[in-house]
């Protein structure tokens, strides 16, 4: 710098940076204004260290370019300073639109993940959006969901992803999930209907109503075409096979063999008592004149005093009449009564049909075939690390099939929607278990009808 020149530099902090004004004083008449140096109007920067850079090297350095401006003191002389510049600094998003750090343009600020100091998208947000990134879009600070944001839909919310099972239940972020949330998309329509089109709205027979049921889409409430039975006296007469007619008399009807399966698990005490009061009421009213029935226990480890195996099914009785049968259950359940053990009743269907096994039984010819489960458990494959649920059903879909026998279910109602799925594989029905002796037995009585003879 040539003698005579006066030099101070000031700082100003701005919006957290520095801002660096340098004013020089040099001492020269106005007609020798073009020729100082630096040239009026040029690019510059101050950096924090207080060094003039000019032009390209600037540009370099920062894309925050001021520019020279010169003025005349009173005492003639002239100084100048460079305006508007800064070194790059650490990118900031709410700065109107500004580029901190000269590098990709504004707004690069690195996202926060999820949970991580700084996010606050897990207080702000709802559902599946409390595990937003945080990101900077034109200037703001937003909460971006992640991946598995969209439609409501039906999903598990204890399937998997702990501890954040609870709010990935809820995938749009309304708060609301599944059968609440009006915005829930099915896979299928909102009413089905799986049996002969013929049938739908005739006799008992109609749609079922799709629901999300425990992150389960399922067909609830659909009546299909069953065996027709006949009105017990005094009952309500109904159309079972959905054709019109109601308790086919112009022929004998054709003999029932029925199993009964039991779970015997602690629980099951006053279903299995109400059921034993209804087969020996329908013994003495002889209601199933040609007909006869056997009794399997499931769940059962001890039987007789001895330990049974896994899977703990037996068979009480091969087929035999009802009277003889209300005997035999009465007996052991006199004697031994409930204890209790894995219910694996799916197994039991399989069993009664395994030759030589302990729960085989020996369908009677020409008789219509009936399973009727008792439990109020859900179906559990054995061995437990079997068959998946929908591997279960088919399998049981395809011994109904094979061995041309229906299925009815009684069941609790945390449950009920399940077993609806084994019954519509083997023409079936599910009715609830019920606590009250009276009500299970209307129940029982109205399932199993009697014999219709002309």
């Amino acid at each position: 710098m040539e003698q005579g020149q006066k030099t101070s530099i000031k700082r100003w902090v701005t919006r957290g940076l520095v801002v660096v004004l340098a004013v020089i004083s040099i001492s020269a008449a106005c007609e020798d204004l073009v020729e100082l140096v630096p040239i009026d109007g040029e690019v510059c920067l101050r950096d924090f260290d207080g060094r003039l850079w000019l032009g390209e090297e600037a540009s370099r350095r920062t894309c925050h370019l001021g520019t020279i401006f010169h003025n005349q003191q009173p005492d003639g002389s002239w100084s100048y300073v460079c305006v508007g510049s800064f070194p790059p600094t650490i990118e900031i998003c709410e700065d109107d639109g500004r580029d901190q750090d000269c590098q990709d343009g504004p707004d690069n600020v690195p996202p926060i993940d999820p949970l991580e100091n700084g996010n606050l998208c897990h207080i702000t947000q709802q559902g599946v959006c409390k595990l937003s990134t945080t990101e900077c879009v034109n200037g703001t600070l937003v909460c971006v969901p992640p991946p598995f944001y969209g439609p409501e839909r039906c999903s598990d919310p204890e399937e998997g992803h702990a501890p954040f099972s609870e709010i990935l239940h809820d995938e749009n972020c309304n708060g609301l999930v599944d059968n609440d949330d009006s915005e829930m998309i099915l896979g299928g329509p909102e009413f089905s209907y799986s049996g002969p089109i013929e049938t739908l709205n005739v006799g008992l027979c109609r749609a079922g109503h799709r629901e999300c049921i425990r992150g389960e889409e399922l067909v609830v409430g659909e009546v299909l075409p069953s065996i027709e039975i006949c009105t017990v006296p005094n009952g309500p007469p109904q159309d079972e096979s959905c054709d019109g007619r109601i308790d086919e008399t112009d022929k004998p009807e054709q003999p029932e063999a029925i199993l009964f399966s039991f779970d015997t698990s602690g629980s099951m005490g006053q279903e299995i008592e109400a059921s034993i009061e209804t087969l020996c009421a329908a013994a003495a009213a002889n209601y199933f004149p040609n007909s006869s029935i056997s009794i399997q226990l499931v769940s059962l480890p001890i039987f007789r005093g001895q330990l049974l195996d896994p899977p703990y099914v037996i068979r009480l009785t091969d087929f035999v009449d009802f009277q003889t049968a209300c005997t035999e259950l009465e007996d052991w359940y006199v004697q031994e009564g409930l204890s209790g053990g894995s219910e694996y009743m799916p197994e039991g269907i399989r069993m009664a049909h395994m030759a030589g096994g302990p729960a085989f039984v020996n369908w009677p010819a020409d008789a219509r075939r009936r399973v009727i489960l008792f439990t109020d458990e859900g179906p559990q494959p054995y061995p437990p690390t079997g068959l998946d649920g929908q591997e279960l059903i088919l399998n049981i879909g395809e011994i109904c099939t094979t061995f041309g026998f229906s299925l009815g279910i009684f069941t609790d109602a945390s449950v009920d929607q399940v077993w609806e799925r084994y019954a519509v594989q083997c023409q079936g029905w599910v009715e609830l278990l019920s606590d009250d002796p009276a009500e299970m037995r209307a129940s029982i009585v109205d399932r199993l009808g009697a014999e219709c003879v002309p």
